[in-house]
């Protein structure tokens, strides 16, 4: 479905404006988002932001797969491999799982090719 149709309210991070930035970790990328804010968490090592004015321990989504303190052991993810960066704002985040109203975060990686290419 376009980014258009969708009732929520959904910004995009893509690869282009990520490597024109040359931004290593999701709370540098997430700069570009209104509303999202930098938190600082217990040891300053984990990804730790707000949005919309709640805190939230990393509310990020990997390939719809929820990426918490304790699967990512409180390390912060590295940019490299990312297609782009989603952002759902607002109340409709909840139904993607356990996230808070503020909304949450998509890491989108870069999907393999079917034919072998090299530049």
């Amino acid at each position: 479905m376009p980014l258009v149709e969708t009732p929520v309210a959904i910004q995009v991070i893509p690869a282009q404006v990520l490597a024109d930035q040359q931004t290593v970790n999701p709370v540098d990328a997430l700069t570009n988002v209104s509303g999202v804010a930098a938190t600082n968490d217990v040891c300053g090592t984990s990804d730790s932001f707000s949005i919309r004015g709640f805190d939230a321990m990393s509310p990020l989504y990997q390939d719809g797969m929820r990426l918490d303190e304790y699967s990512t052991s409180g390390f912060p993810q590295v940019l490299a491999n990312v297609e782009e960066i989603q952002v759902v704002k607002g109340a409709a985040s909840v139904l993607d799982g356990q996230a808070e109203p503020g909304g949450l975060v998509e890491i989108v990686t870069k999907k393999p090719h079917a034919n072998r290419f090299a530049r």
